[in-house]
């Protein structure tokens, strides 16, 4: 995604190591081999990451975050992503459908979860749902096709509906 130009080239560095943990291999090499060092720089970027998904005012730079997030890193900063009130209804798109809710539409209810893991999606992917909802977001201002990003099921699949509005694409 080339989206948004208009952050500076070295902000988007600087976010991109954030959200993909690429910060790692930035570190001089000694460091690596310090395990409180190591643990000592990673803290101080886990609350940098923090202080940015909970306070940024910027909704290109959220997105950009978003777009680069490591899903490996788990959704701690993509919570904060979707509760941070800059965040733009694209943004939120995108990380509805990277999460993958096509894969938890067989399931009625919470209670048919089994796995920890997919409790946690599935808990986040019905929050997502549920502030689409009730009107927590105004209409995304940056572009975002989630068919051209993302597996987009056909509507009456399911057990639980994915509302339309999450579908379309915005701008």
């Amino acid at each position: 995604m080339s989206y948004p130009e208009n952050i500076p080239i070295e902000r988007k560095h600087w976010i991109g190591e954030m959200a993909n943990g690429e910060w790692v291999s930035a570190l001089p090499p000694g460091i690596r081999s310090d395990p409180a060092e190591f643990r000592r720089r990673a803290e101080e970027i886990r609350m940098r990451m923090e202080k940015f998904v909970t306070t940024s005012c910027s909704p290109e730079e959220l997105h950009y975050f978003a777009d680069r997030w490591n899903w490996d890193n788990g959704i701690d900063a993509l919570q904060k992503v979707i509760r941070n009130p800059s965040c733009d209804f694209s943004t939120v798109q995108l990380i509805f459908w990277r999460a993958s809710p096509d894969a938890y539409q067989e399931c009625a209810s919470r209670d048919e979860i089994e796995s920890n893991h997919a409790l946690e999606m599935w808990d986040f992917i019905h929050e997502i749902l549920e502030r689409v909802e009730a009107g927590s977001y105004d209409e995304g201002t940056i572009p975002y096709n989630p068919s051209k990003d993302a597996y987009v099921p056909e509507p009456g699949r399911g057990e639980w509906e994915i509302p339309e509005v999450l579908r379309r694409p915005t701008r």
